[in-house]
């Protein structure tokens, strides 16, 4: 066996292996207090699905973080700052868990479409930002559950 290990360690350290990675330092940080999921916005789809990747620099910047108090965050790499941050109603105190963007081109610009989940909530709500302006905006809520009783504290149902 640990033949085999010391085999597979030296073809490791050989150019056909995967290559060397070279080691690049970061160049600068960014604090999000307790994020529990991150985003990378998708690329604009123009009319007809086309995608035009000279008009992508501003989209591909871009990156959505939800955290545990149910805020999500608008935030440009490209910049190295937080341009927004929205607290979802109905989502206070709960762990954001997943987040999905779609982008097209409208009228000279592009907008970006956020559907948030957070844990034990019965609703999706859509959000929506310009990218011009990067100001986050509710516009929908999907309830899933509609039936289910108690939907504010879904956690004191007792199934």
């Amino acid at each position: 066996m640990s033949q085999k290990i010391t085999e597979i360690e030296q073809r490791k350290q050989t150019s056909e292996y995967e290559g060397f990675i070279r080691e690049a330092s970061a160049t600068g940080q960014i604090e999000i207090e307790q994020a529990t999921v991150l985003h990378r916005v998708a690329m604009a789809v123009g009319p007809g699905g086309t995608i035009d990747k000279n008009e992508q620099s501003n989209v591909i910047g871009k990156v959505i973080a939800g955290d545990n108090f149910g805020t999500i965050s608008v935030i440009d790499t490209s910049r190295k700052l937080t341009v927004d941050r929205f607290k979802v109603t109905g989502m206070t105190s709960r762990r954001i868990i997943a987040l999905s963007t779609y982008t097209l081109e409208w009228a000279g610009t592009q907008l970006t479409y956020v559907a948030v989940v957070a844990r034990g909530c019965t609703t999706i709500q859509i959000l929506c930002f310009k990218h011009n302006d990067c100001k986050l905006k509710e516009i929908h809520s999907l309830n899933v559950d509609p039936a289910m009783p108690n939907q504010a504290e879904p956690e004191l149902n007792n199934e």
